[in-house]
């Protein structure tokens, strides 16, 4: 029978399963907490629109800020491809922060169209080229 080697998981100089399975639990609660709030309403309407909004343009963002690290650990098309995936992200999570100044900051419906359209709509051809 051939000896297993040991799976060593490496990046950004963390070795081991324990930081990612302590990611990956704090991700699982975040999401069941998030997903709670907005099916249930637990405070009001308005808190609920308030979180839900942020809570979209924060996945939006980690999201970019993910693939633009998976962009970084790689060469040549399939870097272009985490640059173009990063850019659409990013994209969408920029029109939810002009969202957010609309709905949250200033408290009126958003416009349409609006400067927030353009983030979202930008981002459908950055992911798919």
């Amino acid at each position: 029978m051939p000896l297993r080697r040991p799976i060593a998981v490496t990046g950004l100089g963390i070795q081991g399963w324990l930081p990612f399975a302590v990611a990956a639990t704090a991700a699982a609660i975040a999401s069941l907490l998030f997903s709670g709030w907005i099916a249930f309403h637990w405070v009001s309407d308005q808190a609920t629109i308030d979180v839900e909004d942020v809570g979209e343009a924060v996945a939006a963002f980690a999201a970019a800020l993910s693939c633009g690290l998976a962009a970084s650990r790689n060469t040549g098309r399939t870097r272009a491809a985490w640059l173009f995936f990063a850019a659409a992200m990013f994209s969408w999570g920029a029109g939810e922060v002009i969202w957010c100044g609309y709905q949250i900051g200033l408290g009126v419906a958003v416009p349409y169209p609006s400067a927030a359209d353009l983030g979202f709509l930008l981002a459908v051809p950055l992911a798919i080229f």
